[in-house]
C-alpha cells in the first residue's frame, strides 16, 4: 500500500518542520548574536531538519463492488502471550486507508492485527480479523492487510424455519471477492455444543445440503446457523469474518411438528456470549 506507506513518512517530516519552526520562532530576533546575562555575545543556533520513520501499520478497507469505504471504527489488537487487548483505535479515511502510528515493538510470543467489529450495520460483516503479525520493531511500516466488510445474506432456510433432511442451506456472495471461501457452522445457542462446522470451508459457493444431522444433533429443536467467511489464504488464525445475522433453523421428520417460531438474531449476540462464557475459543478474540 504505497499510498499509505509514503502518508507515514510525511508524518515524521511534518513533526520535524513543526520543531524546527518553533524553535526559531524562540530564537532572539536579528542576524546578529544576542547578548548574555554576562555581557558576552550569545550565538543563535539553528537545528538542521530531522526526518524519521513513525511506526506504523497499515491498510485498506473496501465494501464490495463499491470500492474503498471511509469512516470505519478499527481497533489495532494486542496479544501479549497471555491475553487481547485494544491498543489503539482509528478510522478509515475518504479512500478507506487506516494507519496506526507510534506502533510499539513486539516481543516474543506477542502479535497484533487488525480488528472490525460491527454491531449496528446490518449490510455489513459482523466482524472481521486481519492475519497476525508475529514481528514488528520500532520504525517499521507494515501492511495490516487490505479487507472487505460487505455483508452476507443468509437466504434459505428463513429465520425461524423447521425444515426437513436433507437442509439446503443457502447465503449470498460476496460480489468481486471470488477468492473468498465460505464456511458454514450450525450450533445450538445457549451452550455452543453441539456444534458443527463444514471443514474444509467451501470455496466460493452460495449453498450447502446439509444429508443427515450431525452427531448430537436431534429433531424438533431449535439450532442457530450462520456462515463464516475466509479471504485469499485465509485460515483460523486470520483473514476471516462472520455474517451479521445467525438464523433459528429445527429439523424435523417425515412431518412438520408443532413449534414456537423464532427469529433471526445478531451474530454478536451469540458468538461473544459463547466466548465470553468459555464454549468457544478465547483466541477467536471477539468477545472482549
Amino acid at each position: 500500500m504505497k499510498m499509505a506507506f509514503e502518508r507515514s513518512k510525511q508524518y515524521g517530516v511534518v513533526l520535524a518542520v513543526m520543531f524546527a519552526v518553533v524553535m526559531i520562532l524562540l530564537s532572539p530576533p536579528g542576524n546578529a548574536g544576542s547578548i548574555g546575562i554576562n555581557g558576552e555575545e550569545n550565538e543563535t543556533v539553528f537545528l538542521p531538519f530531522i526526518s524519521y520513520e513513525i511506526s506504523t501499520i497499515y491498510g485498506q478497507v473496501t465494501f464490495g463492488n463499491l470500492g474503498p469505504w471511509p469512516d470505519v471504527k478499527l481497533d489495532l489488537r494486542f496479544f501479549n502471550g497471555a491475553e487481547w487487548s485494544t491498543t489503539a483505535t482509528t478510522t478509515t479515511d475518504s479512500d478507506g486507508i487506516y494507519i496506526f502510528t507510534n506502533v510499539p515493538s513486539l516481543l516474543p510470543g506477542q502479535r497484533y492485527y487488525v480488528r472490525y467489529l460491527n454491531t449496528e450495520a446490518e449490510g455489513s460483516l459482523y466482524t472481521w480479523h486481519t492475519k497476525p503479525i508475529t514481528s514488528f520493531q520500532a520504525g517499521q511500516q507494515v501492511h495490516g492487510g487490505d479487507f472487505s466488510i460487505a455483508g452476507i445474506n443468509l437466504n434459505s432456510p428463513p429465520a425461524g424455519s423447521p425444515t426437513s433432511i436433507p437442509a439446503n442451506f443457502r447465503w449470498s456472495l460476496r460480489n468481486g471477492h471470488t477468492s473468498d471461501s465460505y464456511e458454514l457452522n450450525l450450533f445450538e445457542p445457549q451452550t455452543g455444543s453441539p456444534y458443527f462446522y463444514t471443514n474444509p470451508s467451501l470455496g466460493f459457493v452460495d449453498s450447502y445440503t446439509l444429508n443427515n444431522l450431525p452427531a448430537g444433533f436431534n429433531q424438533n429443536t431449535w439450532y442457530v446457523w450462520n456462515i463464516w467467511v475466509y479471504g485469499e489464504n485465509g485460515n483460523a488464525e486470520g483473514n476471516w469474518g462472520i455474517s451479521f445475522w445467525s438464523y433459528y433453523v429445527s429439523f424435523y421428520g417425515s412431518s412438520n411438528s408443532e413449534q414456537d417460531v423464532l427469529p433471526k438474531i445478531r451474530s454478536a449476540e451469540i458468538i461473544s456470549s459463547l466466548v465470553n462464557s468459555g464454549q468457544l475459543a478465547d483466541d477467536l478474540d471477539l468477545g472482549k
